[in-house]
């Protein structure tokens, strides 16, 4: 089964990315690009400016457009807030929250849907995604935060990503460990708002310092 993931926004969004295409090609699917005709199409989208919400409806349109019996999975960020609006779209099968992308694998299991599945909760859960591939041959990223407390009047983030919460240490070392086994040279620490890392117990420059103590 071909699979095509295309991502809009930030860093934190592109590492769930290729943690999602890690699953599925460890599952045996077959992940090529977007813009080749596919079986299932994931788009994993922006909400931070209008045009972000146009852009990802754009591509949700250009896949059915593909192949109209393709399954369509919309997730991330324009799907956490909107998923009202994305579920009127003509052809989605899923709309998932951010905190539902782990589940990705059992909805391609269960194929299309006669009416759009909406499955959206307003749940922080645990980091649970790890991608241990990237799009680059020595430089990996490795999404050690995610989501913001502060609720700025101006800023939708912690709508969409929910509350901060922080890969524990020791996680962090295992995949750090696992990357540098994996060949990779660069590992970039990557976050919604890395200055609240494992606050109010650890915090960023401790976890930094840690790390370079280990000297790989």
């Amino acid at each position: 089964m071909k699979i095509a993931i295309t991502t809009l926004g930030c860093k934190a969004n592109q590492y769930d990315s290729f943690a999602i295409g890690d699953i599925l090609k460890t599952h045996n699917f077959n992940v090529v690009p977007f813009s080749e005709s596919a079986d299932a199409y994931i788009i994993n989208t922006c909400t931070v400016t209008n045009i972000a919400d146009f852009k990802s409806r754009y591509l949700i349109r250009k896949a059915k457009k593909a192949n109209p019996d393709a399954i369509v999975i919309v997730t991330g960020c324009y799907a956490q807030v909107s998923p009202d609006d994305i579920k009127e779209i003509d052809g989605i099968d899923y709309v998932l929250g951010n905190a539902e992308k782990d589940s990705i694998l059992n909805l391609l299991n269960e194929g299309k849907q006669d009416v759009p599945k909406v499955i959206v909760s307003s749940d922080s859960k645990p980091l649970n995604l790890f991608a241990k591939d990237s799009s680059e041959r020595t430089r990996a990223f490795l999404k050690i935060q995610d989501g913001c407390d502060r609720y700025c009047s101006y800023c939708i983030i912690p709508y969409a990503r929910g509350a901060s919460r922080s890969l524990s240490r020791d996680a962090v070392i295992r995949e750090v460990e696992i990357l540098i086994e994996n060949g990779y040279k660069e590992i970039v620490l990557t976050g919604i708002h890395l200055g609240s890392y494992g606050y109010p117990e650890k915090n960023f420059t401790e976890l930094v310092r840690e790390i370079d103590r280990k000297n790989y």
